[in-house]
């Protein structure tokens, strides 16, 4: 509409386009900033992501199977870990009063005669 105004004052269609644009700012800036005044900017940005990296892993089924076995192996470690080291050391002893619980040490025995 600004452009119309323009060349109703005269102005070649050039020049109109050119003094509206110069006038509204960078038409790229201002798209970039209403497409991020969008809440769901993010999820669009994280989906198309995933998208991207499903495509990606499609074409090299070799590399998808080797990162996948990769990944299943180290959580599967990484949970077998966490579930010793949980039971042996951080959970309590299913006694009663267990922090009562002490280990007597007398060390080796030396007998030495004089």
């Amino acid at each position: 509409m600004e452009i119309q105004a323009n060349l109703d004052r005269g102005l070649s269609p050039e020049h109109a386009r050119e003094a509206e644009q110069r006038r509204f700012g960078n038409a790229l800036l201002v798209r970039d900033r209403a497409r991020e005044a969008n809440p769901f900017f993010s999820l669009e940005i994280i989906l198309k992501d995933v998208r991207y990296a499903l495509r990606s892993l499609r074409r090299v089924p070799g590399f998808t199977l080797a990162a996948g076995a990769t990944l299943a192996l180290a959580i599967g470690a990484s949970t077998a870990i966490f579930a010793v080291t949980y039971r042996v050391l951080l959970n309590p002893l299913p006694y009663p009063d267990s922090a009562r619980i002490m280990v007597l040490d007398f060390g080796p025995r030396t007998c030495s005669r004089v």
